[in-house]
């Protein structure tokens, strides 16, 4: 799979992040920008710890309270993304248009309604040697309360007419919009199937539990935040099997 590929993966997989809904920032005071560093930590077998920015990301928001740019550094290779989001005049989200600056490559996500809830999504981009299309769908129960969404990912090599990637995800949501539950399948890689259960505390995510395909326990991330004065978190350690994994420290500029 070339860079391009393996870059739109990783906005995939930071772009979910935990968050069913990613557009709201969850603050108690409107924002105008948001600051997030990605760190990794890594402790050896003497406790020394060693910590590495990976990523700088940041995010501008518009006066409602809605997110209108996502600039992210990946700090490890000097790649580089800006994706632009564009409402429509219910102020809903009507497209995202996504650049990697570095390989000057650009490609949109659209964004459909049914009346007022959000139907489906769809992002494809086509670079001559590969094909990637990503489809989601969401659905709702009789109270039009969000039930769960699903998210199918594929790669095609436009030269071989091979599928070099086939992903399903099912999110299950809570009454809160939280994610609760994520089902991950890869048909050409199995070992890759996981489950993951979320739970909260506060509004906030405390523990995520992950499975393997066979239901078996993998592992146990819990969270541990620090706030700011207004009840905004500014630091969030991850945790996993009792050993901190990853840092993320966040800068808020309110309005």
């Amino acid at each position: 799979m070339n860079r391009t590929l393996l870059i739109l993966s990783l906005i995939i997989i930071l772009g979910c992040s935990n968050q069913p809904d990613q557009f709201s920032n969850g603050l108690t005071k409107n924002a105008k920008k948001i600051t997030e560093y990605l760190i990794n930590v890594d402790i050896d077998s003497l406790d020394n710890m060693a910590i590495d920015t990976l990523t700088k990301k940041e995010l501008l928001y518009n006066k409602n309270g809605q997110i209108i740019r996502r600039v992210q550094d990946f700090l490890y290779n000097d790649d580089y993304l800006i994706i632009d989001f564009e409402y429509d005049i219910s102020k809903r989200l009507k497209k995202e248009i996504v650049e990697i600056v570095n390989d000057s490559t650009t490609f949109t996500v659209d964004y459909f309604y049914n009346g007022k809830q959000l139907e489906r999504t769809k992002s494809e981009f086509n670079d001559n040697e590969f094909l990637s299309k990503q489809l989601g769908k969401y659905y709702y129960d009789s109270n039009d309360k969000l039930e769960k969404s699903t998210t199918l990912q594929q790669f095609v090599d436009l030269e071989t007419k091979d599928t070099t990637g086939n992903t399903y995800e099912i999110n299950k949501y809570n009454d809160n919009k939280q994610m609760i539950e994520s089902i991950f399948c890869d048909s050409l890689s199995l070992d890759r199937n996981r489950i993951y259960k979320y739970d909260y505390k506060d509004q906030r995510l405390f523990k995520t539990t992950e499975y393997n395909r066979h239901d078996s326990l993998i592992s146990i991330t819990l969270y541990k935040y620090q706030l700011d004065e207004f009840g905004n978190w500014i630091e969030r350690k991850s945790i996993r099997n009792n050993v901190m994994t990853t840092l993320i420290k966040r800068e808020i500029e309110y309005k």
